[in-house]
């Protein structure tokens, strides 16, 4: 029974440390995407377990949602594989956005 707990124990501090890499490796990635001084704000973050509706093959991946920014937008999100891939955005030409925007800025 010790040994089960052991078992345990060890497996989740695995998962842990897993997700918490591919979290910041995450994070990086949309902190590259976006800029350094991005025009959004109001982040919210959640894992889509049961995969991102509308891009191909509705694969799992993080969603980064951001309710202000100043771009015109109503909301921005941003969708990552678990390695750190930028799947997709909505809307999808906020690439050429985050670009005007640069271009824009003093």
């Amino acid at each position: 029974m010790k040994r089960l707990i052991k078992v345990l124990v060890f497996a989740t501090f695995v998962v842990a440390l897993l997700s918490a890499g591919s979290f910041f490796a995450v994070r990086a990635s949309v902190g590259k995407f976006l800029g350094s001084k991005p025009p959004v704000s109001g982040r919210q973050q959640t894992f889509a377990f049961k995969g991102v509706e509308g891009l191909a093959g509705t694969p799992r991946a993080w969603v980064f949602r951001y309710t202000s920014n100043r771009l015109g937008l109503r909301s921005v999100e941003i969708y990552v594989s678990p390695t750190g891939t930028i799947l997709g955005t909505r809307p999808s030409n906020l690439a050429a956005r985050l670009d005007q925007y640069e271009q824009r800025e003093p």
